[in-house]
């Protein structure tokens, strides 16, 4: 078996004809780990920062720190998020559309214990990439028809989770579901397609010495995933690297089906954090996030990511937030990927609470105000400067 390591950003199907393979290939690692694509789960504590181990937002514990899953009452909630607007140095376009669900989730007391199941659209990477036309030796200029690619990568989880308090001001939590990836890539009348599935696990801790400050935590594991990649077509385009013109007279066509198999690993993840309440209207939050980014591969980097936020009670059923926070990549060693990919946000919040029984939440996160407006490319190039901005809604109904 050969192994080849490809850029993130490289598809497979590129990576197919560059090297010609003729035994199945593992490409290692895909495009599964960037922080900039994974989907914003829990739409209030994004308000303040995404600050998921501790808060006041308890839709997202099941998913994120289960030892603070508080089920008094039988309740549902789900979100959809969309990824409004993005820029990046490479101009490739992040397809922009809404995630419905993006997470779903119903919590429920059963004696002693507080149970939740759910679904999360855990990672939603989708580019398109500017379309190139295809040129010949017959015609330079072009021949009218245009090399299309995009590629998409999706992980689905689907998890139950449970909590018990061990004492009136200490809880633990356990978190078990599976992942299921999803990928399709396409380049012009090529396709490849692969999909499997892995568990994962999440353990919480919570310790609330008083009512107005508590102390969590959480660890969190995502089992890798091996799949096969199936690759089909019945044209195989190769262009010389200088002129982007393809070999002889026409594109070569050839019918082809090969397979693949991929590695998708993931980073574990260890969380801690506080929130505290003074003056009865005023709550701040804090959160550090340790991530393994060389489980991944051994050129990444292990990172810290840092979040902090402020919520404030305006009115009786009406709560403002405001956070900051980092995201780092874990490749930001790479001067051409990782290095722009890596953000700062500004976030803002609205949780409002309606007939007693719903509570509407609407988050908005945004990087351009830390974003260099021109950066520097490899081979000397300019280009805009990566930046997302992200809008978050979320409905909760509590069945009393």
């Amino acid at each position: 078996m050969e192994y080849c390591t490809v850029v993130p950003w490289v598809s497979i199907l590129t990576v197919f004809t560059m090297i010609k393979a003729q035994d199945p290939v593992r490409v290692e690692p895909p495009p599964h780990t960037y922080q900039a694509f994974f989907t914003k789960i829990g739409c209030e504590n994004w308000g303040y920062g995404g600050i998921d181990v501790v808060g006041s937002d308890s839709m997202v514990f099941p998913f994120s720190n289960p030892a603070l899953l508080s089920a008094e009452h039988l309740s549902a909630g789900i979100e959809l998020t969309k990824n409004e607007n993005s820029r990046d140095p490479f101009s490739f376009k992040f397809a922009n559309r809404w995630l419905l669900p993006s997470y779903a989730v119903i919590q429920f007391p059963l004696k002693a214990w507080k149970m939740a199941a759910g679904y999360a659209n855990y990672y939603d990477l989708h580019i398109v990439f500017d379309p190139e036309e295809i040129r010949t030796i017959q015609q330079p200029a072009g021949t009218g028809e245009y090399l299309e690619a995009q590629i998409k990568i999706q992980l689905h989880n689907f998890f139950y989770a449970v909590q018990y308090s061990i004492h009136p001001k200490f809880s633990i939590g356990l978190n078990l579901g599976a992942n299921y990836l999803r990928r399709r890539e396409e380049i012009f009348r090529m396709e490849a397609r692969g999909d499997d599935w892995n568990w994962q696990s999440a353990v919480g801790l919570a310790y609330i010495p008083d009512d107005n400050l508590t102390f969590a935590a959480s660890f969190k594991y995502l089992g890798d995933i091996n799949y096969t990649i199936e690759i089909s077509g019945n044209e195989l385009l190769i262009a010389e690297p200088d002129t982007g013109i393809v070999g002889g007279n026409e594109p070569p066509i050839a019918s082809l089906q090969q397979e693949f198999t991929g590695e998708a690993r993931f980073p574990w993840e260890i969380k801690l954090g506080l929130s505290y309440r003074f003056l009865s209207v005023f709550q701040i939050f804090s959160m550090i996030n340790f991530q393994k980014g060389s489980r991944v591969n051994s050129m990444y980097d292990d990172q810290q990511q840092f979040h902090i936020g402020l919520q404030a009670r305006a009115f009786p059923t009406t709560h403002l937030s405001f956070g900051f926070f980092t995201q780092w990549e874990a490749d930001d060693r790479d001067p051409s990927i990782g290095k722009y990919l890596s953000s700062k946000f500004i976030t803002l919040g609205l949780s409002q609470k309606l007939f007693r029984k719903f509570q509407f939440n609407i988050s908005y996160l945004d990087s351009r105000l830390f974003t260099d407006p021109e950066v520097e490319r490899s081979f000397a190039e300019k280009a805009e400067g990566f930046y997302q901005s992200r809008i978050l809604l979320g409905l909760q109904y509590i069945f009393l």
